[in-house]
């Protein structure tokens, strides 16, 4: 199974903004719906990356691979 780590900026409710980096295990499918579960600043970037292996440095998945 694969992990990966998304990073990503939330909106709190009043506006404010912070900062997040999250792990999901599963899919490209269960990053979208964890994203999609998030209020997630649009204007902000996000990272997401692949491991196959624990002791893999990672691939920065393009997001033509994971945003629809």
């Amino acid at each position: 199974m694969l992990s990966y780590r998304v990073q990503y900026t939330e909106m709190k409710p009043g506006g404010s903004l912070a900062q997040q980096d999250e792990s999901v295990r599963g899919t490209l499918e269960d990053v979208r719906n964890m994203l999609d579960s998030r209020r997630v600043y649009g204007h902000a970037p996000i990272t997401v990356t692949e491991y196959r292996a624990s002791d893999s440095s990672g691939r920065v998945v393009p997001a033509s691979e994971w945003d629809i």
